[in-house]
């Protein structure tokens, strides 16, 4: 998984005062975090930027800023993630969650429905108090799925240590990409809720592992979608259904959401150049059966 730090961070200007900007830092592949980079202008202003928090999502930004138009002091601000990457404009989360006084520190909730954050208003007990509320929906983060899974030995059942990727079928992004626990075998991976994925895993000297699931609603950690995941070594007679090999009905080209499947099959078999296989296809009952020819009523084929 993709692990990126949100922080603040203070800079002296050359008149000695101090801006605090957001910066974000990614832990990498080879076990170090990425030099910190500061957000784009977009997010950080002349201003105070402070107390970022990032929901579950990753795609929903909230924090807090004088340098942005506000109501006075330091107000409460959400961006979302655009398609390219970069962050959207800032939207001020309005009145009565901000006022002329210092509103900062927001935390959403996993289901986006219930928000919490610090403010000096009057009315409070101290000088900074803490307040909630239910987060009004234009201001909520994507709906998150959770999905856990153990990886084993067909054969023997014990865990395994493995790479693996969560994609989006439908923009072939690759949404999750980690290695499961070294002693447990397992993982755990929040998805934006709603979407159909595929899910690759890979281990050296194991045949790599396919398969396809749904996260069609929102659900929390502790009713995750569960998976169990036999890996097996590759030996004669085994089998590896691709679960993620798509085409349109009627048509025998293959959809552009197969590639990520199809690469990975290659990858595998650079990596073993001594493995032989055959691959073997089936159509299914749909369509025009005069248009499938003798591929009709499941009759298969072999290269």
């Amino acid at each position: 998984m993709v692990k990126t730090l949100y922080f603040i961070r203070g800079t002296y200007t050359r008149d000695r005062s101090k801006l605090y900007d957001i910066y974000a830092s990614t832990f990498q592949s080879d076990m170090t975090w990425s030099n910190p980079a500061p957000l784009s202008d977009t997010i950080n202003s002349k201003g105070i930027e402070e107390s970022v928090f990032i929901h579950q999502d990753n795609q929903t930004l909230y924090f807090s800023s004088d340098g942005h138009t506000g109501m006075g002091g330091l107000d409460i601000f959400v961006s979302r993630r655009m398609e390219n990457g970069s962050w959207g404009p800032p939207k001020n989360l309005g009145y009565p969650i901000n006022t002329a006084s210092d509103d900062n520190s927001l935390v959403v909730s996993a289901d986006g429905k219930r928000a919490y954050f610090s403010s000096n208003r009057k009315g409070g007990f101290g000088n900074l108090d803490l307040y909630r509320f239910d987060l009004y929906k234009d201001a909520q983060p994507l709906l998150v799925s959770y999905v856990k899974a153990r990886v084993v030995d067909a054969t023997t059942g014990n865990p395994l240590a493995a790479q693996f990727e969560i994609i989006d079928v439908e923009t072939g992004k690759v949404i999750v990409s980690n290695t499961t626990d070294k002693k447990r075998g397992e993982f755990l991976a929040c998805l934006p809720a709603g979407k159909n994925y595929m899910l690759n895993v890979d281990k050296e000297t194991y045949l790599f592992y396919s398969d396809y699931f749904e996260c069609k609603t929102a659900n929390d950690k502790q009713n995750a979608y569960d998976l169990l995941i036999k890996l097996q070594q590759p030996k004669a007679g085994e089998k590896v259904v691709l679960k993620n090999i798509f085409f349109d009905v009627n048509q025998f080209s293959l959809k552009s959401t197969s590639s990520s499947e199809l690469n990975k099959l290659v990858s595998f078999l650079k990596s073993q150049p001594t493995l032989r296989i055959e691959v073997s296809g089936h159509t299914d009952s749909t369509g025009d059966k005069k248009r499938m020819g003798f591929y009709r009523n499941n009759e298969q084929k072999r290269w």
